[in-house]
């Protein structure tokens, strides 16, 4: 009896479809109890969430514990830090507070310029957007790291980093799509597509409620993908802290572009396979 029940436990579990009568039908005939199945969920949660810390991406994860991407993402989505305090004002106290995550970012300088040629590079620019394009009630970028602007970012000497043939996977949000497109240019390459991160939670804008951002596919001289899988140009993936973006989208490309030298750039975390070119301070930190 215990076996079956045991079973009936892990198939219920484990079905990509909505369970609930499923589950109060094995209730009902003693096949499991409510305390199994909670022990169970509960199981596959701690899993999923040790299993994405690690790095690993949650269409690896899905795979690996044999259920749905979407499962694994409501898993690791209930176990996700919430954001802190919101700054409501661009007060003296804010203002100090933005310089000092500015000179902690700063303190050990940048790291090594790179000197050897890449094929990839992935990029999540710290963007400043200018205090008017920020509603009054959220918290910005300055919060959370130093900021560069648009001259400053188009001034990295990329071309210099870069092979002949590259691709560059380039993040931006809706507020600074159109400059982004000069930064595409002054670093050398073309757009050519791209994806919607679907955060799935939203933040406030002016015009709309914000749940997405776009990572832009560019690339210089002839560059497609060495595999030829075709990944959903839109990932539905919660977020979690502010500027974190999902382990994923490594997946992605690693999984596309398979040879060559890979450059991240503003990388805030090591990443094996990856070098990186970003502030010290930030790195160290988060070893």
């Amino acid at each position: 009896m215990a076996d079956k029940s045991d079973r009936f436990t892990k198939i219920a579990t484990e079905l990509l479809i909505d369970v609930r009568e499923l589950v109060r039908w094995g209730i009902d005939t003693g096949n499991t109890t409510p305390e199994k199945m909670r022990l169970t969920v509960a199981a596959r949660k701690e899993a999923a969430t040790k299993l994405v810390a690690s790095g690993m991406s949650q269409r690896q994860a899905a795979k690996l514990l044999g259920v749905d991407k979407r499962t694994i993402g409501r898993d690791v989505g209930h176990n996700a830090p919430k954001c802190g305090a919101k700054s409501v004002t661009n007060s003296t106290a804010t203002r100090a507070r933005r310089a000092l995550v500015r000179e902690r970012a700063c303190s050990g300088g940048v790291t090594a310029a790179p000197r050897k040629k890449y094929r990839v590079v992935y990029a999540d620019p710290p963007w400043d957007y200018g205090a008017h394009l920020q509603p009054d009630y959220h918290t910005e970028q300055r919060d959370h790291y130093a900021v560069m602007s648009i001259d400053a970012i188009c001034a990295e000497p990329v071309k210099t980093w870069v092979e002949d043939d590259a691709v560059l996977f380039l993040w931006v949000t809706s507020p600074i799509l159109e400059k982004a497109f000069t930064v595409i240019r002054a670093w050398g390459f073309e757009y050519k597509t791209s994806f919607v991160w679907d955060k799935i939670k939203h933040n406030l804008g002016h015009y709309n409620s914000v749940r997405h951002e776009f990572l832009l596919v560019c690339t210089r001289g002839a560059c497609r993908p060495d595999e030829k899988q075709l990944f959903d140009s839109v990932q539905s993936i919660e977020r979690t802290r502010h500027g974190a973006k999902p382990v994923e989208f490594y997946d992605i490309i690693e999984t596309l572009y398979v040879r060559g030298d890979r450059l991240e750039m503003y990388g805030r975390k090591r990443r094996s396979g990856w070098d990186v070119h970003g502030h010290v301070a930030q790195l160290e930190a988060a070893e």
